[in-house]
């Protein structure tokens, strides 16, 4: 599985369109697969049952597995859509899970993002959108995340600009 993860307004739904042109890949839309396995990761970290049934760390990489293939039941290659796939945790997780982890990330200047969302909803303010906007933070905290990311894994990154 390749991950598709990308700052808002940067031209991934266009992407995913054009990759789903193929007959041998599926792109998903925007998924919860990455939600449902920091899930599973979470109740089995917080679960006393865990430790006391001998629970080990190869035991949950065989279950965040399991939800993976279970996701996505095709021969095809799977891109699957979700922002958070490049966090750090999250990263060295599905290292464990699926060995290499190779994401997609569609880029553009952040100030063109900002505009394009500032377009989108004609804020009354458009100075507070910009600093204190809950869509501004969102874009912020994406760009974060995929810097950070590409920072301590930089060869599993392919960046793709937005032109």
């Amino acid at each position: 599985m390749i991950f598709l993860a990308s700052i808002p307004r940067s031209g991934s739904t266009l992407l995913t369109s054009l990759l789903n042109q193929r007959p041998d890949v599926y792109a998903s839309p925007t998924s919860n697969l990455c939600d449902t396995m920091g899930a599973a990761v979470r109740a089995w970290e917080i679960n006393p049952i865990t430790k006391s049934s001998g629970g080990q760390e190869e035991d949950l990489i065989r279950v965040l597995q399991g939800i993976q293939e279970a996701r996505y039941d095709t021969d095809k290659l799977v891109i699957d859509k979700g922002r958070s796939w490049p966090s750090l945790q999250i990263m060295k997780t599905m290292m464990k899970v699926q060995g290499d982890v190779k994401i997609i990330a569609t880029v553009r200047p952040l100030v063109e993002c900002l505009a394009s969302f500032a377009k989108l909803m004609e804020p009354d303010n458009i100075a507070e959108f910009c600093k204190r906007g809950e869509l501004s933070q969102h874009l912020f905290n994406s760009y974060t995340s995929l810097q950070n990311g590409y920072k301590e894994y930089p060869n599993n990154f392919l960046f793709i600009e937005y032109d």
